[in-house]
């Protein structure tokens, strides 16, 4: 029993040298470490075009459908029987494998190592603080009640560094459901937006998370002593700059601009008729004389022959139809491409207003903590404006997906008039949205702008008295 005491004794001790060297040595290396990440090409300034990749999965040429050549048409997608008779069949793509992003895969292998470390390192500190709660008693429990705050905030980073590598998988695997859409309906051209829309928000996200590791999660941990590191310091005043720079001058030039473009004739009076896009399926019109003896057909046969001016097919004789590819909405793109920027600027700037808030938060303290009390609600308030943006993301991809949906029922069902119209509405809808997004994201501007010059002098001294005890 002794002997089992003693190397309980021993493995707290360790575990003491272990975390007081992670707090004093490892996190002031990890944090200039992931701000030089940061800085690379791979994550800095990228263009989102930078990280699209082709899907080898070509738009297919003109099918005859009910033609009266020699060979009937398919009925059938083919598949791939090269392999086995038995088992599963796959569906055969004309140019084989459709490969992943390789560019999120190359981010997601320098992220992943991070988010790792970051749930140790996490796991250490939280058994850390946990032995070094004293026993209980009744009184004098200030310093106690920071540890439990400290252990509280460390067990919130590590489950959120975990639902990183959660995020990572969701996103091979909706990637993954909408290239099947593609190679299953490879005429429409929704699916394939998508993809790429897909692909830059998943870029995006992977930015954030590696900012997250640094700014809020690492940053925030490494309170639990002073920042000495010359590094460290060097990066804080760098930021310190950075922020005021952003808060005095490019906020208001930003939303000056924003206001112009909310204002400009691509997002106000636009009529919704103006968004509307030809689906380039044609009505068919069912061919009734049968002279040929052939039993009538199941399915609509279709015609070449010219289009009407009511978008109908006229004189079904041939019964052959060409399946054409159906284009994504290009109003909605152009209007997508001038929004997603500022998207993303957003987000980069409040990331940027969020850590230098935190790094001016002082040591807890009893008393005298009003101007911290500013501090904390105005990174609320930044937390929320950063989450809400990330979302518009998700919502332009979702778009395309519904898009997609409805368009392979328009050509599924082309004598259903429901389904055009349901079209339109998608798209006068999206329209709608992304002038809000763009009238938003000024709001946003201005909010931050206004929120953070009121309380300035409290965000930047907390408390007059210990203003040298802060960690900027």
């Amino acid at each position: 029993m002794p002997l089992q005491h003693n190397k309980v004794q021993e493995y707290k001790e360790s575990l003491k040298g272990k975390a007081e060297e992670l707090v004093f040595k490892g996190f002031p290396e990890t944090i200039v470490q992931l701000n030089e990440i940061l800085e690379t090409p791979s994550f800095k300034n990228r263009a989102f075009v930078d990280v699209h990749q082709d899907l080898n999965i070509p738009v297919p040429d003109p099918i005859l459908v009910n033609s009266h050549d020699d060979l009937p048409p398919a009925k059938k997608t083919k598949y791939d029987n090269s392999i086995s008779q038995e088992g599963t069949k796959v569906m055969a793509l004309p140019n084989g494998t459709s490969p992943s992003n390789k560019h999120i895969q190359d981010l997601v292998g320098i992220v992943k190592p991070h988010i790792r470390k970051l749930v140790e390192d996490s796991n250490l500190l939280k058994m850390w603080i946990s032995f070094m709660i004293p026993k209980i008693e009744d009184g004098n429990n200030f310093g106690v009640s920071i540890q439990e705050d400290t252990l509280a905030e460390v067990q919130s980073v590590e489950s959120e560094a975990a639902a990183f590598f959660d995020q990572i998988s969701r996103y091979f695997i909706s990637r993954g459901k909408l290239v099947s859409k593609v190679a299953k309906y490879p005429h429409i051209d929704d699916y394939r937006q998508a993809v790429v829309e897909l692909d830059e928000k998943e870029y995006l996200s992977l930015w954030l998370v590696m900012a997250e590791i640094r700014f809020q999660t690492y940053c925030g941990n490494h309170k639990l002593q002073a920042l000495g590191d010359n590094k460290v310091q060097e990066y804080i005043q760098s930021l310190k700059i950075k922020a005021e720079e952003l808060i005095f001058n490019r906020f208001p030039e930003k939303i000056v601009e924003l206001n112009n473009t909310v204002e400009s004739a691509n997002f106000k009076n636009k009529l919704n008729t103006d968004v509307h896009q030809d689906l380039n399926t044609p009505v068919p019109i069912r061919a009734l004389n049968n002279t040929d003896g052939l039993p009538p057909p199941k399915r609509l046969k279709y015609t070449n022959s010219k289009i009407s001016s009511e978008n109908t097919l006229e004189n079904a004789d041939d019964a052959k139809l060409v399946f054409g590819l159906v284009p994504t909405n290009k109003h909605i793109l152009d209007l997508a491409v001038a929004v997603k920027p500022h998207i993303r600027s957003l987000i980069e700037d409040a990331n940027l207003l969020k850590m230098w808030i935190t790094v001016m938060i002082p040591k807890i303290e009893d008393g005298n903590n009003f101007g911290v009390s500013i501090q904390t609600g105005t990174l609320a308030e930044i937390q929320s404006i950063e989450t809400g943006t990330s979302a518009f993301l998700d919502q332009i991809s979702k778009y395309y997906v519904a898009r997609g949906k409805l368009v392979s029922k328009v050509r599924k069902y082309p004598h259903v008039d429901d389904y055009r119209h349901a079209v339109k509405e998608l798209d006068e809808k999206e329209y709608l949205s992304l002038c809000l997004m763009m009238v938003e994201i000024r709001n946003h501007y201005c909010s931050l702008h206004d929120i953070v010059t009121k309380n300035f002098d409290k965000i930047k001294t907390p408390r007059v008295t210990n203003a040298s005890e802060s960690f900027c």
